[in-house]
């Protein structure tokens, strides 16, 4: 029986007679040398929150409020003035019809408001539009609410856009809203500043067609959200925040410089020049000199006193440096002001724990629900604005339909288990697969730790493992300076290692240690497993069972097996019919050798000794690519149903293959099935050439903003599933609530079943999907996503930190070789990738 439930998608009610004028808008400025150059034509740069197209978003607004102004609304009758919605870009919407005669507007400097020329320093702006052929939408034209043709995410826009830009528009007229790309903060909403960085509370904001009960409806969602940004304002003051905290030296300096790089600057002198910060002055300010343009050496300070008449202060901070030509042009920090930008998670991570963010951000449900009623409240202030375009928000519309996927049951080599309500299952006695022990292991522990401490873990090791159905020999305990970076010890420990036929090693370290990514690394390097456990993790277990469930996984072995609730695909699954695929693409934020890094794409499937056992890899593609590469894409899939093969050699060709792609837009659905499928199917038909089996094709998404909660606004129960009220129109789609929420408020993950020419049921696919997500072998509960989309998630991580290790200690000038990367640190050549490595 269906439930009820609450969401934060809020129905747009639109007036039957709701129509709109569409006009294009064309502006171009002429500066003071006399040159002219569109703000409004051609394309914009791929990455459309630069700083240099937000300068220009901002000239086109303030041009076009100065022509709202100066023509008194473009001359409409008192009483009949349209309200306006525009994109700060080329395209303007009116609510009424505008009537003018005039479509060329050209105002010089001298005829500017003050506040315009304050803030722009061009000599003439013309904005042409065309008013005597808009484009009338009716917002309740068929189009927008019939299934297109091709309804793989390819729905028309044009209504989206529109609902989006109307419900920006109320808080940018009240310059209250710092708006990106599918989200507004406010300014009156900042939560904290300190080292010049401001954290904004905001809304992820988002309009979408959904199916609520049988009517297709348009839905504003509305999400908070809590980002950094680069407090918009002198970036001396930023500097004097932040050497007032971290003091000022030359190593507070290359702090400063880390955590800003990339920042984008206004130039006092020419508000037009936007200045990315790449580089500062190795001393400061007070003692930069250059030579001026009568071949004189003239201090910086002294050349803005006499050019400019400016009598700079911040003397003892480093001036912003820009190259040309061989050329240091130097900029002092007190004229350049900061354009408000999200700070990236590896900057601010320089400065503030990496969960930071994530602690701000984890509230409560009640608190979230209360959160967004009054982001929505804020948003719907001025509802007749709204009802201008005949358009209402009705924030008591946010009801949804909830229904039960049905648990899985959990089986240990001795007993079989039911998860509770919270999904959580009773550890048995007997792995299903315990792992042949290593004849040599060790145990290094780090600094900081002592022996004691890694005979310790040695006993709980053995112990544990012994309860599970193996035995370990005694290991050997090495201790090693783990704080250390040198590339030689480590190589020097791990070949020391090898040399003693070592199978298997822990790592025991304080928390405080940063070693685990070079591990890692040199896992991959030598080829040698490897576990990395912390003091103060093994001090709070009064069991050791996660531990070493990971150590059996590593090794080979299986902890459990799930069998799903549907009896025939459980049988399908037990007799080996059934090949299982996740994969993910992630984008590194860090630069090779100069160079934007690749891009990881992970990939897991059930190809291990056992038919539950997910095993994976990664590989490397072009920076910035979504598609991923279908060659290779191919070639993993190829040596996975060969590894399957060799793993299990009674095993059969599958008669269903289930891929869970994470992370898609709606946009790129069509891509992921005409390109990247094809890229699967090439992989197993060179395995399988004469053998066409059947495709169930998801992608599973948590980075979303649509959130779900009971009718009294707390978390749902696991197994939660919602379609009715929140499912995309024209698309079988569904949430669930896999996992129970340890803390703050649950999200679920969005399904997307892609293709489906199979015989399986919703409910069946829904079922199957909750089994999945009991896969993870190391905790004894669901996890958020299927074990193995999960697992290609961790798998683009690995990739992408033994990566950052591998630049770093074989730094080159040539840009990244895919190919030896591939072949470098993949693991398609090690002996590491028949097993769980990353468990």
């Amino acid at each position: 029986m269906e439930e009820k439930g609450l969401s934060n998608l809020f129905n747009i009610e639109i007036d039957a007679s709701a129509k709109v004028f569409r006009y294009h808008i064309d502006i171009s400025i002429t500066n003071r040398a006399g040159i002219s150059h569109s703000l409004t034509g051609g394309e914009e740069t791929a990455r459309k929150e630069r700083s240099e197209n937000l300068l220009k978003q901002s000239f086109c607004y303030d041009f076009l409020s100065e022509v709202l102004y100066q023509t008194k609304g473009f001359s409409s009758n008192p009483g009949e003035e349209p309200s306006f919605i525009y994109d700060c870009k080329s395209i303007l919407y009116a609510s009424r019809y505008i009537q003018c005669e005039v479509e060329d507007f050209i105002y010089p400097r001298e005829q500017w408001r003050q506040e315009l020329r304050e803030s722009c320093p061009h000599s003439s702006f013309t904005m042409h539009i065309n008013f005597s052929k808009p484009i009338i939408l009716d917002l309740n034209d068929p189009c927008f609410f019939e299934e297109p043709n091709d309804s793989i995410g390819r729905e028309d826009r044009e209504l989206r856009s529109f609902f989006e830009l109307l419900t920006n528009q109320p808080i940018v007229d009240d310059n209250n809203g710092i708006l990106r790309t599918g989200q507004v903060f406010f300014k009156s909403e900042c939560v904290e500043t300190n080292l010049g960085i401001s954290f904004y509370q905001g809304i992820k904001k988002q309009c979408r067609l959904v199916t609520d009960r049988g009517r297709i409806i348009m839905k504003l969602v509305v999400d908070p959200v809590i980002s950094p940004f680069y407090t918009g304002q002198s970036l001396s003051d930023s500097m004097m925040e932040f050497f007032s905290v971290k003091g000022l030296s030359d190593e507070s300096v290359q702090m400063f410089h880390n955590v800003y790089l990339s920042v984008g600057l206004i130039y006092h002198m020419n508000r037009s020049k936007v200045i990315i910060l790449r580089e500062l002055s190795s001393v400061p300010l007070k003692d930069l000199y250059f030579i001026d343009e009568d071949k004189k050496e003239i201090s910086v300070v002294q050349y803005y006193k006499k050019q400019y008449g400016i009598v700079l202060k911040a003397l003892d901070y480093p001036a912003v440096v820009v190259r040309r030509n061989d050329t240091a042009l130097y900029f002092p920090p007190e004229v350049l002001d900061i354009i408000p930008k999200c700070v990236c998670k590896e900057n601010l991570e320089i400065v503030y724990p990496s969960d930071y963010v994530l602690r701000m951000n984890a509230m409560e449900p009640q608190n979230r629900m209360a959160l967004t009623q009054k982001s929505l409240a804020v948003i719907n202030e001025k509802p007749s604005f709204f009802k201008a375009f005949g358009v209402s928000i009705n924030p008591n519309s946010n009801i949804v339909g909830i229904s039960k996927a049905t648990p899985p049951t959990v089986k240990y080599k001795n007993n079989v288990n039911r998860p509770d309500e919270r999904t959580r299952f009773r550890v048995g006695e007997g792995f299903v697969d315990s792992a042949t022990p290593p004849a040599v292991w060790h145990i290094v522990y780090g600094s900081d730790v002592s022996a004691n401490q890694a005979r310790d873990l040695c006993n709980r090791v053995r112990g544990e493992l012994a309860r599970h159905g193996r035995g370990w020999p005694e290991a050997k305990i090495v201790p090693f300076e783990t704080v250390s970076e040198d590339s030689t010890m480590w190589g020097n420990l791990f070949s020391a290692l090898l040399a003693q036929k070592c199978e298997f090693v822990f790592f025991l370290d304080r928390a405080s240690t940063r070693s685990h990514h070079i591990i890692k690394f040199c896992e991959r390097y030598f080829n040698l497993l490897t576990q990395h456990i912390q003091v103060e993790t093994m001090n709070k277990l009064t069991r050791f069972y996660n531990p070493v469930a990971k150590t059996n996984c590593k090794k080979g072995g299986l902890n459990y097996e799930v069998v799903p609730a549907d009896k025939d695909f459980a049988r399908m699954f037990n007799e080996d019919k059934v090949f299982i695929i996740g994969y993910d693409v992630a984008h590194s934020t860090f630069s090779v050798n100069g160079y934007r890094a690749p891009s990881v794409v992970g990939v897991s499937f059930n190809a291990g000794a056992q038919i539950q056992a997910f095993i994976g890899d990664y590989f490397y593609q072009d920076p910035l690519e979504e598609n991923v590469d279908t060659d290779q894409l191919a070639e993993v899939i190829y040596r996975a149903l060969k590894t399957r093969i060799q793993m299990r050699p009674k095993t059969c060709a599958p008669e269903l293959i289930i891929v869970y792609r994470d992370g898609l837009r709606e946009g790129q659905f069509a891509m992921a099935l005409n390109n990247e499928l094809r890229g699967i199917m090439n992989g197993f038909r060179r395995n399988y050439p004469n053998f066409i089996p059947q495709i169930l094709f998801v992608v599973a998404t948590k980075n979303h903003n649509r959130r779900f909660y009971t009718m009294n606004g707390r978390n749902l129960a696991p197994g939660s599933v919602i379609r009715d009220g929140a499912a995309r129109a024209f698309s079988d789609e569904f949430y669930m609530q896999s996992a129970y929420p340890l803390k703050g408020t649950g999200k679920a993950t969005d399904y997307e079943i892609l293709k489906n020419p199979t015989n399986l049921s919703s409910k069946t696919i829904v079922d199957i999907t909750f089994a999945l997500c009991f896969e993870h072998q190391i905790v004894n509960s669901a996890t958020s996503q299927p074990t193995p989309a999960y697992l290609a998630h961790e798998l683009t991580r690995r990739g992408s930190n033994n990566l950052k290790v591998y630049t770093k200690y074989y730094p080159s000038d040539e840009p990244p070789d895919l190919k030896a990367l591939n072949g470098q640190l993949s693991y398609a050549s090690s002996p590491l990738g028949f097993v769980r490595f990353n468990a």
